[in-house]
């Protein structure tokens, strides 16, 4: 199809308590009504743009349109946000403008990041980011892929909106040219690449209204607590479980060992009575004799 001037990612990475790490990455196309792409030749391989050269201070675009004259709205967009984008010179889109984009524009309410950089950008109460805004009545295209970035890690799944989003000229600009500058003038487009057989669903978002749960009461614990403390009663538990585990099989093997004991019969000397044949003429002596003498005996003997 088509190319369009600008792809926002939105990267979703698995937060504290959610093993694993697989990302789930939005891939949302921008477009606006006089978009920068126009007149540009595709170059091998893959490359949407040609390179440009500074002369005098002003980029000068080597293309031109069909009858031969230069593209002169794309070069003045091109200088402005040049210098737009420039250290200390970015000015920030504005609202009025046709197509105006309110979520696009937290992205470019500062200057954007040059490659291999970051941003962080804070969103004020008054000017949310609504991302159900991004998804909402959108067709996704869902496989599981790749990440973009050596080592390209496949532990990535993708949602690639169908339909582009519309937003204003000066928007689409400030994160165009920003790139395209960034890559002296050669872009960041990749060619098509194969499925690699990988199946390919198509998925539809509807917008839902989020309501915000309640703050609870001074001393009462958080959603977020309760979840902490859910996870440790289960460690806690297993724990239990297993030490429990090990005592049962403690007790089961004490118990087999007193059993097989009972079985052994032990071996005892012959008991020879008086007057046994090789019976010791002291041991015989040494009897009681049966009745009371017998206690009398005893008594004497002690």
């Amino acid at each position: 199809g088509e190319p369009l001037p600008l792809e926002l990612q939105l990267v979703h990475r698995p937060t504290a308590g959610f093993p694993g790490k697989q990302l789930v990455t939005v891939s949302l196309l921008f477009n606006c009504s006089m978009s920068p792409m126009v007149g540009l030749k595709q170059t091998f391989p893959g490359l949407l743009q040609t390179k440009r050269k500074l002369r005098a201070g002003r980029k000068v675009s080597r293309r031109r349109d069909a009858g031969g004259s230069a593209t002169l709205a794309q070069e003045e967009r091109s200088s402005s946000a040049s210098a737009s984008g420039s250290a200390g010179g970015f000015k920030q889109p504005a609202w009025y403008m046709p197509n105006f984009n309110p979520q696009l524009q937290t992205f470019v309410r500062n200057s954007p990041p040059i490659f291999m950089d970051a941003t962080t950008e804070k969103v004020p109460k008054a000017e949310p980011f609504q991302i159900g805004d991004l998804y909402a009545h959108g067709t996704f295209a869902m496989y599981r892929g790749s990440q973009t970035l050596p080592p390209c890690d496949e532990n990535t799944v993708w949602l690639v909106r169908r339909e582009p989003i519309m937003a204003s000229n000066e928007q689409v600009d400030a994160l165009f040219y920003r790139l395209y500058n960034t890559t002296d003038g050669h872009g960041n487009f990749r060619t098509v690449m194969p499925t690699n057989q990988r199946p390919v669903e198509f998925w539809t978002a509807t917008k839902r209204t989020f309501t915000e749960p309640a703050t609870p009461p001074p001393g009462q614990p958080s959603a977020q607590d309760l979840n902490v403390w859910s996870q440790d009663a289960i460690t806690i538990s297993k724990a239990a479980s297993d030490y429990a585990r090990d005592i049962n099989a403690r007790l089961s093997q004490a118990a087999v060992a007193q059993h097989q004991s009972f079985d052994v019969v032990p071996v005892l000397p012959p008991v020879m009575g008086a007057g046994s044949p090789g019976m010791p003429a002291a041991a015989v002596a040494a009897e009681p004799p049966p009745g009371p003498e017998g206690d009398i005996w005893a008594a004497k003997q002690i």
